[in-house]
């Protein structure tokens, strides 16, 4: 089976935080979020809600956003296999206690619900979308 490139139901980095708004992403550090927009107007919002959204469901399991994401890929089936950046220990080990996580079918309704294509827009902006090989 070819490697294809799936999207968590969580927007890439917005789930680790409850602070994010197009403010703080345009004004993060990385020159690139200036130059490329990688949501398009209105897209941003709604998966910032999305990931507010997600922690409920995420709260009553006694795990993070972040954790529901990963717990929603491992429950996808075998041919996915997560691979979660981070920038500390503490939260490589917060990861690795995800493959404990039990989605039950009403979980997986309730995030099909938020996010019933797994976030709202695409990865990429138009001109930037790679090639994948």
């Amino acid at each position: 089976m070819t490697p294809r490139p799936t999207s968590s139901p969580a927007p890439r980095r917005a789930s680790t935080s409850s602070s994010w708004t197009t403010e703080t992403w345009a004004r993060g550090s990385q020159t690139i979020r200036r130059a490329h927009a990688v949501q398009p107007t209105g897209n941003f919002e709604k998966n910032v809600e999305a990931v507010d959204r997600l922690g409920r469901p995420a709260t009553a399991k006694g795990i993070t956003v972040s954790q529901l994401a990963l717990a929603w890929l491992l429950a996808q089936g075998e041919p996915i296999v997560p691979i979660p950046g981070t920038r500390s220990a503490a939260r490589m080990e917060e990861n690795a206690h995800t493959a404990d996580v039990t989605l039950t079918e009403a979980d997986l309704a309730a995030i099909h619900e938020i996010l019933p294509t797994g976030g709202f827009g695409a990865r990429y902006a138009e001109e930037h979308v790679p090639n994948w090989v």
